[in-house]
């Protein structure tokens, strides 16, 4: 399918979210919103026709955010999440290499009210013998998100470990995934699936010491979907779900459940919830 066709495809779904063109029929129209999902689809296997592993994240973007300018906001949004769905299970974007997740890369910040102490996530159960942590408190292991920086002074995880350091009851760990998710959007989105992965695998070696029972995850924008996939992966790996995650406006562009990228669920830990602070994407 070549790119002018494709263009077609989007104005049929631009006009039909008008009320000039109603999905009732009344003007000779018959479309419904399966329909217009299809035409989705439809876009994402043209894109891949077209570029091969040659389509890339920034152009991806690029093309798809032109299409979608004069949407109205919610219906630009998930239009752009189907049709990056879509093109990601059909292995259709490819990152960079040095671009995929690196265990070696990762690290587990230890925040307190006076200092931050970093543990690479391969020796994350060696946590347990800082004096600063305290085996009997809650866990509560936070991940910002999409293009911030752990050790910024004004990353959501400075005002998440100050607020429960207050508290004084929990034990405040800030996810540092480096530059993971600090590249373009989609091969961000990507990284998050590995990334939980691996943070699931450190979580088993630390509940052979630290109860679950005392783990909370919480995560903002790309950060809410690593923990997702955490809590999945974990419970994958040893039949125990997380008691609690949070997601503080998760990512929604390229999410969608039981999608290749499976947006944070009410499944995926015994309680779930999600705060909403802005109608952005």
């Amino acid at each position: 399918m070549k790119i002018y066709q494709l263009l077609l495809v989007v104005i049929v779904i631009a006009y039909s979210s008008s009320d000039e063109l109603p999905l009732d029929g009344s003007h000779g129209t018959d479309f419904s919103l399966g329909d217009l999902f299809q035409s989705a689809g439809d876009i994402a296997s043209g894109l891949i026709q077209a570029f091969g592993n040659q389509l890339s994240a920034d152009y991806f973007f690029n093309f798809v955010g032109n299409l979608v300018l004069g949407f109205p906001l919610q219906l630009g949004t998930v239009v752009t999440s189907t049709i990056c769905s879509a093109v990601l299970a059909e292995d259709g974007i490819k990152p960079n290499p040095e671009d995929i997740p690196d265990v070696e890369d990762i690290s587990i910040q230890l925040r307190t009210a006076c200092s931050i102490k970093e543990y690479p996530l391969k020796q994350l159960p060696n946590i347990i013998n800082d004096p600063d942590f305290d085996i009997n408190k809650r866990v509560v292991i936070a991940s910002s998100g999409w293009l911030t920086n752990a050790n910024k002074s004004d990353d959501v995880l400075e005002a998440l470990g100050k607020a429960f350091n207050c508290r004084g009851d929990t034990n405040f760990l800030g996810i540092d995934v480096g530059r993971y998710i600090q590249t373009l959007y989609t091969w961000s989105s990507l990284n998050t699936k590995r990334i939980g992965e691996i943070l699931a695998i450190a979580l088993v070696d630390l509940t052979k010491t630290v109860p679950v029972e005392n783990f909370h995850l919480m995560g903002h924008s790309l950060g809410a979907q690593i923990v997702g996939e955490t809590a999945r992966q974990y419970n994958r790996l040893t039949g125990e779900k997380i008691p609690r995650a949070t997601g503080f406006d998760p990512a929604g562009p390229c999410f969608n459940y039981g999608q290749r990228l499976t947006t944070l669920s009410a499944s995926d830990a015994d309680y779930v919830d999600i705060i909403h602070t802005n109608p952005g994407v």
